[in-house]
């Protein structure tokens, strides 16, 4: 899987701060679902649309990030990761792009 390129269908909402991706993951864990995080590497960041001003949204203070559809991005890495003293896991997909 390392090395491979995808393109993310959709426009797909990131958060800047894994954080706020971990609070979202851990409210889908307590789900039958298995929570994954997508951190991505921007080596020049387009295609992308950031929503940091309230001509964009009623929630400029998240800094949204919307991943336009057909972004093509490479994985770099995939591992479990462990959420100390939480008792729930997730899977951290990293990408470059």
């Amino acid at each position: 899987m390392k090395g491979t390129s995808i393109n993310l269908f959709g426009f797909t909402s990131c958060q800047r701060e894994i954080s706020k991706a971990q609070t979202t993951s851990y409210d889908v864990a307590k789900k039958p679902l298995y929570p994954v995080i997508f951190e991505i590497i921007w080596s020049r960041p387009t295609g992308i649309f950031i929503l940091n001003d309230p001509k964009y949204s009623v929630y400029p203070f998240e800094k949204e990030i919307i991943v336009t559809d057909g972004k093509m991005l490479i994985v770099k890495d995939v591992k479990l990761q462990k959420m100390t003293g939480q008792g729930w896991n997730y899977t951290l997909i990293t990408f470059s792009s």
